[in-house]
């Protein structure tokens, strides 16, 4: 017959075990969870500086003053301040550099990410033979990237508000409440000539346009949309 004081002892001794257990588990937990989130934002910067990278190609330039990644453990979020992207296509050099960008992805949904591109932009292209310098301004400007999956293709969404785009040298500037932008592209184009591999659509509400518009167009437009489709057939611009 087991005494009382030796079956408390017994009963104690298999709670301390438990608890021991339990808690070497918890440690375990955390420790993988700390490891994978770590090795993710890694992965997540590096994507950033290959994808970065491939849009400047040969001879383009990349650069951040600062890329911090934080939302341990549910999340990854994105900020990078003072960036730069440079880069030359079938039209000349162009630039984009930007004040901040904040992004958020899912570990377990990378290929869907959230961003916010709002503050000052500043992009450099060529047009019709002829340079642009233009200032882009927005207070708020949200957005997404779905990269398409099984044929679908990939999407960029942004909704840009409060939209001021103002041109360096002339300093002719367009305004806008609000704008809805679409972009679309397959990773291959398609083999039907009638169907698009590529194309953007877009909304703008209340648009105020410069003088020099208003000797063609109406000063202010109340909304605008445009939608342009690249046919598989046709080589992408």
């Amino acid at each position: 017959m087991i005494e009382p004081t030796t079956r408390i002892i017994w009963t104690n001794r298999l709670c301390s075990r438990a608890a021991l257990w339990a808690f070497s588990l918890f440690l375990f937990l955390v420790a993988t969870i700390t490891g994978l989130w770590f090795a993710g934002a890694t992965m997540v910067r590096e994507n950033i500086i290959a994808m970065a990278t491939d849009l400047a190609a040969d001879g383009g330039h990349f650069s951040a003053k600062t890329m911090k990644i934080t939302g341990f453990p549910t999340a990854f979020e994105v900020h990078l301040t003072g960036i730069r992207l440079a880069g030359s296509g079938p039209r000349g050099p162009w630039d984009w550099q930007a004040e901040k960008i904040r992004a958020q992805l899912a570990p377990w949904q990378t290929s869907n990410i959230r961003f916010d591109l709002a503050g000052t932009h500043r992009v450099r292209v060529h047009a019709a033979r002829m340079p642009l310098d233009l200032e882009i301004t927005a207070t708020h400007a949200s957005g997404r990237i779905v990269r398409g999956t099984n044929g679908a293709p990939d999407m960029f969404q942004i909704t840009p508000k409060i939209l001021k785009i103002r041109e360096a040298v002339t300093k002719q500037t367009i305004t806008a409440d609000q704008a809805r932008i679409q972009l679309f592209h397959y990773k291959a184009q398609n083999q039907d000539p009638t169907e698009p591999s590529a194309g953007i659509i877009f909304d703008i509400d209340n648009v105020t346009l410069p003088k020099a518009a208003g000797k063609f167009l109406s000063p202010s437009i109340k909304k605008l949309s445009t939608e342009i489709m690249v046919l598989g057939s046709l080589p992408m611009p």
